[in-house]
Formats: C-alpha cells, sequence, structure tokens
C-alpha cells in the first residue's frame, strides 16, 4: 500500500524514480509510524532537490507549520487550540 503511495509521489514532485536504498527507508518509516505520508511529502518537497524541481504542492507548507506548530505545545488544550487555528488558516 505504501509502496503505491511512495512512487508516484517521486514521479511528481523530484521527477524521477526512487531509488532502491531511499524507497526502502521510506516505506519503512511509513510502515513503523515514525513518518506519515505529509511529512514524506514534505521531506521530498523541501529538500535541495525538491527546491530544484519547485513543484507546487498546494496546501504542505500550511499544513507542515501547522503540525509543527502542534507538536511543540506542552498540553492538550494548547494542542487543540493550535489545531484550530490552522484550521481557521485553510
Amino acid at each position: 500500500m505504501m509502496r503505491i503511495f511512495l512512487t508516484p509521489h517521486y514521479r511528481a514532485i523530484l521527477k524521477r524514480e526512487p531509488e532502491s536504498l531511499a524507497n526502502e527507508y521510506y516505506l519503512e518509516q511509513l510502515r513503523e509510524g515514525h513518518l506519515d505520508k505529509v511529512d514524506v511529502l514534505a521531506i521530498l518537497r523541501f529538500s535541495e532537490e525538491g527546491e530544484l524541481r519547485k513543484v507546487r504542492i498546494r496546501g504542505l507548507a500550511l499544513l507542515t507549520s501547522c503540525v509543527a506548530l502542534a507538536t511543540c505545545q506542552s498540553s492538550a488544550i494548547q494542542f487543540g487550540w493550535a489545531l484550530m487555528y490552522c484550521a481557521c488558516l485553510c
């Protein structure tokens, strides 16, 4: 299932096939829950190679900023407020 996600996004963002080592790394990280799909999209898009390709992924920068903001909060209440704030920006 994750392989179906990963290969098309490599093609769309980096304009190439994933190398086998990177492919296995990201698949493992996704399966184990260390990364989610948004994380992988952000890693690909904001990598040095992704910056050169300048592919626009609508809403990705806002979403990654909201997640970063929410995960920096120390309590569930602050987390909820951060998510509500980000939802209003979309």
